[in-house]
C-alpha cells in the first residue's frame, strides 16, 4: 500500500511542477511578446515621422525639387520605410498570433 501512496505523491508532485512550469513558459512568452511590441513601437514612431516628412518632400511641400537625382533618392526613401513598417506590423501580428494560440489550452 505504501508503494502505490508513493506513487501516487509522486505523480501528483509531478503534475503539479509540469503545470507551474507551463504557467512559467506562458508567462515568459507574454514578456517576450511584449518586449518585442515594445521595441517595434519604438522603430514604429520614428519610422511614421520620416513617412510624413517623405511625403512633405514628395509633394514639394517647401517647394520645388530641381534635381532629378532627389526624387530618386525620396523614391528610395518612400519605399524602404513603406517596407520597414510593414515588417514592424508583420512582427507584430506574427508574435500576438503566437501568444494567443499559446494561450489556449
Amino acid at each position: 500500500m505504501s508503494d502505490l501512496s508513493d506513487a501516487k505523491n509522486a505523480l501528483k508532485a509531478a503534475e503539479t511542477a509540469l503545470e507551474d512550469a507551463i504557467q512559467r513558459q506562458s508567462l515568459m512568452e507574454k514578456q517576450h511578446y511584449q518586449s518585442v511590441a515594445e521595441i517595434v513601437h519604438d522603430i514604429k514612431n520614428p519610422l511614421t515621422a520620416m513617412m510624413g516628412y517623405i511625403s512633405l518632400l514628395k509633394n514639394e511641400a517647401a517647394g520645388p525639387i530641381n534635381n532629378p537625382a532627389y526624387e530618386g533618392f525620396i523614391r528610395t526613401l518612400d519605399k524602404s520605410t513603406i517596407r520597414l513598417l510593414d515588417t514592424c506590423n508583420s512582427l507584430l501580428e506574427e508574435y500576438a498570433s503566437d501568444v494567443e494560440k499559446a494561450d489556449k489550452p
